[in-house]
């Protein structure tokens, strides 16, 4: 997480070289609704690699994520962007031996990024607009885990057991991406994103475990500007 700040430090100290030698000034007061889908990949170390989960048969992998955004002209070639998303899915074991009650155990993993993002347009002309960005928020979070032992000689039913749990961590991200103009005021984004952060969580009152989120997004997205 230190790592993720100095980043994003150095990024904004940066910016004013980046911006200052731009002729073409983003007009104020522009402001555009958009719609965007994509895959976002989090590396999610301890549920993919961890001892308790590293032999499951379907782990996590990228996965879409669907987002929706507004933004406003703020100041020359800077632009905030406010942005809610949603990312799901799920990993499954299905291996589980007899011995062991069969059936099978899952863990349902969903994310639900509200970010705050500061885009800066770097080489704009009359056609495209290439930016970058650095963005921070708050990830809400949902987990449950599911446990399935099927019936046997010794078993008349099918046993669940589950547990949820759900909270919320901070979230940062660098960004960087093309704005391109389609007819009037749509246009069509194309974005990747680096996302930094974490959060911990328990089960069964085991002690707390690290699951990072660090990875990598790809959006694309349709946005109409309204304004002058």
């Amino acid at each position: 997480m230190k790592k993720a700040f100095l980043i994003i430090l150095l990024f904004v100290f940066a910016l004013p070289s980046l911006t200052s030698a731009q002729e073409k000034e983003t007009q104020k007061g522009r402001y555009s609704f958009g719609v965007g889908a994509g895959l976002y990949n989090p590396f999610l170390t301890y549920f993919n690699e961890g001892p308790k989960t590293k032999d499951w048969t379907n782990k996590f992998k990228a996965a879409p994520l669907y987002a929706a955004n507004f933004e406003l002209d703020i100041y020359k070639n800077v632009r905030l962007r406010v942005e809610g998303s949603m990312w799901s899915q799920t990993a499954k074991n299905t291996s589980i031996s007899e011995a062991n009650g069969g059936g099978f155990q899952q863990l349902d993993l969903s994310l639900i990024p509200v970010t705050g993002t500061l885009l800066f347009n770097i080489l704009p002309n009359d056609r495209v607009q290439a930016y970058i960005g650095v963005g921070a928020g708050t990830v809400f979070i949902n987990s449950k885990y599911t446990r399935v032992i099927s019936a046997t000689a010794d078993t008349a039913s099918v046993k669940a057991v589950s547990q949820q749990v759900s909270g919320r961590s901070p979230i940062f991200s660098i960004v960087q991406g093309l704005d391109i103009p389609i007819i009037g005021g749509l246009r069509l984004g194309l974005e990747a994103r680096f996302v930094f952060g974490d959060y911990t969580q328990d089960f069964n009152g085991k002690p707390s475990q690290s699951i990072s989120l660090q990875g990598v997004q790809g959006l694309a997205s349709l946005n109409y500007a309204f304004g002058k």
